[in-house]
């Protein structure tokens, strides 16, 4: 006599389950992978945040950072900072009872930490304690500094978000990002100037360990297929922002400061490439830049663009560029075969050194009991 065949609902179920193990495996697996390669020193691969918790898509911003994450950020030379995210998206402890900072740090990653290993090493964790010790009471920071983030995302962050904060001081370090160059690439995904439905996407798959190590995997082929292509996009790169457009969303930022009465000060960038030998291959390998010299040209214009608005908006600018240009490059970078953007440790200090006498001239005059303390 012949067993009766199971129904097809038993074989469904039977199905989802195996599929359901398999996946549960496969990612289990994907992770302890993952965990050890994670062990294994890279510089090449994987910058940025290693959590896939990072940021949050926004629809006015693209993407910002995910309210209340901690986490650890790897730079691309290597170094790992443990970061936390207040409720607000701030890199920066909890408000509490203050809604209105005295000092509100904007950028991109330069200002969020990339390069350090500690965040008290960044330029508004020393300017917060040294103007504290000279004040003689507790000063007040808020860190507005996303990875990735051009004028254009910092310009519409502070429509937002500045007219509850409403600190004493807005400064703003940004750049580099508008000018980093991108082509019509289907496979290249922009979140500079807001959200796209294939990055939503990708946001959201990126908690799946599975996909991350597909991914990374992938990645080499990725950057194969732009590399062969870039001959017939030579015609067609463009910076994120261009020059007039940055121009322009830096007098908006400064105007934006001005109406919740906070005095804007701006900064230069400072670069660690002089000439063309200078400039790391990868920037080109990755599709960053074209060729070493747009890097070079990129530092020139836009600083330009900067001191320009400076001076037609009348704001306070610490030409971080000028200043610092005379200091040799190995004291202000960590590794200048790598990375010619983000400051190390002494790089950030000496910036604090150059910011802290103009803050503190605007924060003491709503200060009375002043005493006297050191530079950071």
């Amino acid at each position: 006599m012949r067993s009766a065949r199971p129904s097809i609902g038993r074989r469904l179920r039977f199905t989802l389950i195996a599929t359901l193990l398999v996946l549960v495996g496969t990612e289990l697996f994907c992770r302890a992978l993952e965990s050890c390669l994670e062990r294994i020193p890279s510089v090449s691969v994987n910058c940025g945040a290693s959590d896939p918790g990072f940021y949050t898509p926004d629809p006015y911003l693209g993407v910002r950072l995910r309210p209340g994450q901690r986490g650890v950020y790897r730079s691309r030379t290597g170094e790992q900072l443990p970061y936390a995210i207040d409720s607000r998206g701030l890199r920066s402890p909890e408000l509490g009872g203050f809604t209105s900072p005295d000092i509100l740090f904007l950028g991109d990653s330069c200002t969020f930490g990339e390069g350090l290993s500690r965040m008290e090493d960044s330029y508004p964790d020393r300017l917060q304690r040294a103007l504290t010790r000279r004040l003689g009471r507790p000063v007040v920071m808020a860190v507005a500094a996303v990875p990735g983030y051009s004028s254009t995302n910092v310009r519409r962050w502070m429509e937002r978000e500045l007219s509850v904060l409403r600190p004493k001081i807005t400064t703003l370090w940004i750049g580099w990002n508008d000018g980093w160059w991108q082509w019509e690439d289907p496979l290249r995904r922009n979140t500079q100037v807001g959200p796209t439905r294939l990055g939503e996407v990708e946001t959201r798959l990126s908690a799946f360990a599975a996909f991350r190590l597909l991914r990374r995997a992938l990645a080499p082929l990725v950057r194969r297929y732009r590399v062969s292509r870039r001959a017939s996009y030579l015609t067609r790169w463009k910076s994120s922002v261009p020059v007039p457009q940055f121009k322009e969303n830096l007098a908006a930022i400064a105007r934006l400061a001005r109406d919740r009465d906070s005095t804007p000060l701006f900064m230069t960038l400072p670069c660690g490439a002089f000439t063309e030998e200078d400039v790391p291959h990868w920037l080109v390998r990755d599709t960053i830049i074209p060729d070493p010299v747009t890097l070079l040209d990129i530092h020139r214009d836009y600083n330009e663009g900067i001191r320009e608005v400076a001076r037609s908006e009348k704001v306070a600018l610490i030409d971080l560029d000028r200043s610092l240009r005379e200091v040799p490059r190995p004291e202000l970078f960590c590794d200048l075969r790598i990375d010619v953007v983000h400051p190390s440790a002494a790089g950030q200090a000496r910036i604090a050194d150059l910011l802290f006498p103009p803050l503190l001239e605007i924060l003491k005059s709503t200060s009375k009991d002043i005493r006297p303390g050191n530079r950071p």
